[in-house]
């Protein structure tokens, strides 16, 4: 009897053996869905702001009847207008926008030195008169002076860290933005994102959970720049996904230059 029942365990392992190998054997015949472009069967794309305005704007991308374009309807509401509009998307723009969403996710570090790079280009960190400082200790220029020292010291990429914090760090501006990308053959890309800062970064992938793994955060500035670029210029979507943002970096430096300045101003005085 005993060696009945372990004959007969044996072969029922033999049996679950032999289907998860024709499984894994299936799976690992079966082609992977096509990344191609050509294989993109609509794309769409959701944005909703709320803060000090209200902005709600959706994309639809379908391939275009003739050539190998894509053709864009979107609707822009937004405060108290609302309007239609489209346009043509060149096959470069959706193969950069799905090359981007396919791609491995970037890490923190390589997003915020791509961001660096980018708002050093726009200025971002030129220190300028403030026009709204009201210090009687120091002159604007003084306070200029100040602040081109403190992004020396601090560097940019540590400034461009320190922007992007920890998830959200202010109240009244609520952005989320969202893209599907739907495939002839296979299942769907979802991404969207819900921060505030520059460029909307970080990324993550599926459908919106209330707290997302720091894991999968995707700070890919390729996976911004490719969706703003298929975008209409009046978007709102499209303003967010740009450097839209480096009076947000001017304010700070200027505001912690200021203070900086009436510091050094004050112990000279007492000594």
């Amino acid at each position: 009897m005993g060696r009945g029942n372990e004959m007969h365990r044996y072969l029922r392992w033999c049996v679950a053996m032999t289907l998860v190998l024709t499984a894994c054997t299936e799976r690992a015949a079966a082609p992977p869905a096509s990344r191609d472009v050509a294989n993109v069967q609509a794309v769409r794309i959701d944005y909703q702001y709320m803060g000090w305005s209200f902005a709600r704007e959706s994309f639809n991308l379908v391939p275009a009847a003739s050539g190998s374009d894509f053709i864009l309807l979107a609707r822009l509401e937004g405060d108290d207008k609302a309007h239609d509009t489209g346009q043509r998307v060149p096959r470069r723009a959706m193969e950069e926008l799905l090359a981007a969403a396919s791609a491995p996710a970037w890490s923190r570090e390589r997003g915020v030195r791509a961001v660096a790079s980018a708002l050093k280009r726009d200025g971002a960190f030129t220190p300028q008169p403030f026009a709204s400082t009201e210090s009687e200790a120091c002159t604007p220029q003084q306070i200029k002076r100040v602040a081109r020292a403190y992004v020396r010291r601090k560097g940019i990429v540590s400034l461009t860290d320190e922007h992007y914090g920890q998830g959200r760090s202010w109240t009244d501006d609520y952005p989320y933005a969202r893209l599907h990308i739907q495939f002839r053959n296979g299942p769907p890309l979802r991404m969207y994102s819900d921060s505030q800062k520059a460029m909307m970064l970080p990324w993550y992938p599926g459908i919106p959970v209330d707290s997302p793994p720091e894991s999968d955060q995707n700070w890919s500035l390729a996976l911004s720049r490719a969706l703003q670029e298929v975008l209409p210029r009046d978007s709102a979507l499209y303003k967010r996904l740009g450097n839209d943002r480096p009076w947000f970096f001017r304010s700070d430096i200027g505001r912690l230059a200021e203070q900086e300045c009436e510091g050094m101003k004050a112990r000279s005085k007492a000594e």
